[in-house]
């Protein structure tokens, strides 16, 4: 049977049936084409005519947070939805920031109980003026002492400063996981340590909000031989162990150090370098006293500290001074708690 398309003779109805089938063929093949044509534009150009715009895409999660995707992922980093990703492309979400959550706050009273007792304890004008220092530079909302009235304005240590006053700790201690350097715990708790643990260095610690600290770090040796306070602290643990040889032993390696005013070890020595003249710490010439009595070293210690009641150092103890065993110039050094607390410590033998 011939196919429909095909006429079967020359005639008029032949041709007629011939235009007739040539009108749907042609109809057919371009609905076809347009439907192609259509579908290359929505790939490409999406369904929105111009002039209309797209509304804001739903955000969608990518299925791993590191993945290479083979189609557009939108990733919802902030409450906006973003545009979508490009195709190929690593995609990492970002994470929010997170605040640590904060400890409970400080147990504080106006004025440090421990301060005040501190006070009330003490024989001498001189120790009173020092406690009454310590008072001013109580901060009732942290429970610290600040550092110095200006050079260390704002700044608080946990690890030496309140420590070394006798404020209790134990807040910050639980809430940030601190302890004590053992060279500290020898003489703020009078007790004996092993001298390989008395030579660890320290790390600074920034516990925000102007706090900071110290913790042991025993990757870090302070031999005795150089750093005089460690060497005085060794020397005063043999003493409370009852090891007066070794305690005698150190304290000839410390008089080779002193020169009648200053305890020339590494710090004396870094700072000539560093400087260009050198400087005495004061807190170790509190500690030699403390062993030996000398009284060239007291006199050097009741010179550094400040008896003008004008002055916002008055009673405290500069934390250091020259060769010669004079002040530095004002605005150079403050008197500080960490000195004066020690200076506290070992004024009384």
């Amino acid at each position: 049977m011939p196919l429909p398309l095909e006429p079967v003779a020359d005639s008029p109805t032949s041709r007629m049936r011939w235009t007739r089938y040539q009108r749907i063929l042609i109809a057919v093949l371009a609905g076809a084409v347009v439907a192609v044509f259509g579908c290359l534009g929505f790939y490409y150009f999406g369904y929105f005519p111009p002039g209309v715009e797209e509304p804001p895409p739903s955000p969608a999660v990518s299925p791993h947070p590191l993945s290479f995707t083979s189609t557009p992922v939108r990733v919802p980093l902030t409450p906006t939805p973003q545009a979508p990703v490009p195709t190929n492309t690593l995609v990492i979400p970002q994470t929010p920031a997170t605040t640590p959550r904060p400890c409970p706050p400080a147990p504080t009273a106006q004025m440090a109980p421990e301060l005040l007792e501190l006070r009330d304890s003490v024989e001498t004008d001189e120790e009173r003026l020092m406690v009454e220092f310590l008072m001013r530079q109580y901060n009732p909302t942290l429970g610290l002492l600040e550092e110095s009235p200006h050079i260390g304005a704002g700044r608080f240590f946990v690890h030496a400063d309140a420590y070394l006053a006798g404020l209790h700790t134990s807040w910050y201690d639980e809430c940030h996981h601190l302890e004590p350097s053992p060279h500290w715990r020898v003489l703020r708790d009078r007790v004996a340590l092993p001298e390989e643990e008395i030579m660890w260095g320290v790390k600074p610690l920034d516990l925000g909000g102007g706090v900071y600290s110290y913790q042991p770090d025993a990757d870090t040796v302070m031999p005795l031989g150089v750093w005089a306070d460690r060497l005085l602290l060794a020397a005063l643990s043999a003493k409370f162990s009852g090891d007066h040889a070794r305690e005698e032993e150190l304290l000839v390696q410390a008089r080779t150090m002193w020169d009648g005013r200053c305890l020339r070890d590494e710090y004396y020595r870094w700072h000539e370098q560093e400087y260009g003249y050198p400087a005495c710490e004061t807190f170790k010439t509190a500690l030699y006293y403390h062993l030996t009595g000398d009284e060239d070293a007291l006199a050097i210690l009741r010179k550094m500290q400040e008896t003008d009641p004008t002055s916002p150092n008055y009673g405290g103890v500069y934390n250091l001074y020259d060769h010669n065993g004079d002040r530095f110039p004002p605005g150079v050094i403050d008197a500080n708690a960490e000195t004066t607390a020690m200076v506290l410590l070992t004024i009384n033998r």
